[in-house]
């Protein structure tokens, strides 16, 4: 009799894993999803995606990534972990936890997309001389009562890159 592990089951089609990521997100998320961040970030196993589909779209010129504190924060950690790219946190009074760089090139993070907040946090970042690349966010929020889907497309999904914001 032959067993077969997890070492021998087949990969995932990449559209099979990002219906795969967005059921793991509709499950978890409720009709308020920025509500239910915390929870998100809590599951190692759409954290460890929604990073590595973040990761993807961060070229080799990025010098720093940052984030906001909280929920953002923690997803700009995991998607620092898996790039190498040094991390910074700024929080809603302005503090910096990390350093920025005057001529640094800055990728921002968050977990929804938010133009306020990512301009808001381009502006600080420019304040202290740095340049902002771009703005990553993992998870799009449509309206009228759709589902919420990863904006970042499965990991390790060969010429496949996330969403980028401006």
């Amino acid at each position: 009799m032959t067993t077969m592990t997890a070492a021998h089951l087949p990969l995932p089609s990449p559209a099979e894993a990002q219906e795969q990521l967005n059921a793991d997100l509709r499950a978890v998320l409720s009709s308020d999803p920025t509500a239910d961040s915390p929870i998100l970030v809590g599951r190692p196993s759409i954290l460890r995606r929604l990073a590595a589909g973040i990761a993807a779209s961060i070229g080799p010129e990025t010098d720093r990534i940052i984030a906001r504190t909280g929920p953002d924060a923690q997803l700009a950690t995991a998607v620092s972990v898996h790039t190498g790219v040094a991390l910074a946190v700024i929080s809603a009074d302005g503090s910096v936890s990390g350093e920025i760089h005057p001529g640094e090139r800055i990728v921002t993070v968050s977990l929804f997309a938010a133009d306020y907040e990512a301009h808001s946090l381009a502006a600080q970042i420019a304040e202290r001389g740095a340049a902002v690349l771009g703005h990553l966010h993992a998870i799009d929020l449509p309206g009228d009562r759709a589902m919420p889907t990863s904006a970042v497309t499965a990991p390790g999904l060969l010429g496949e890159t996330g969403e980028e914001a401006h």
